[in-house]
């Protein structure tokens, strides 16, 4: 899966799996008891530096595995949530099911780019109800544009 996401003819997806990695390290920070800030400037050096989308859901993978044993409550979680909606950024209950990760790598890039993407997206509403009315609204809009290039 990693192999086909590196692949990606699309110069944004890069910077915006960054922006969506750096904004759940802005949260464990806010989190966690790090008065240096050696934790966030760590992690951020690390998704900067990352030359490809492969090594990008690598890091993703290990910051949803941190957000995950962390055993936040849902009032944190909802945080969470709130600052990737403010960012137009896929939900957090969507992309940290493995099996929604690829989509979520997609809504987090804001552009399908090739047809294979599309099915995917397009089948992620057909298939499931479980994608949030905001990621719903993500999808959507991915479609339409993709569609209307065609």
């Amino acid at each position: 899966m990693h192999e086909n996401s590196s692949q990606v003819g699309n110069g944004n997806a890069l910077p915006a799996l960054r922006r969506y990695c750096l904004c759940l390290v802005e949260f464990i920070s806010s989190q966690a008891t790090d008065p240096h800030l050696y934790f966030q400037h760590k992690l951020s050096a690390d998704i900067s530096a990352a030359e490809n989308l492969a090594d990008l859901m690598i890091l993703l993978d290990y910051l949803i595995s941190l957000i995950d044993s962390a055993d936040l409550q849902s009032v944190q979680l909802i945080k969470l949530e709130k600052m990737l909606t403010t960012d137009a950024l896929p939900s957090f209950s969507l992309i940290r099911a493995p099996a929604n990760r690829e989509l979520g790598r997609i809504l987090a890039v804001g552009r399908v780019s090739t047809e294979q993407e599309y099915h995917l997206v397009r089948n992620s509403i057909l298939e499931t109800s479980e994608i949030s009315s905001r990621d719903r609204i993500l999808v959507e809009r991915l479609v339409m544009a993709y569609e209307s290039r065609q």
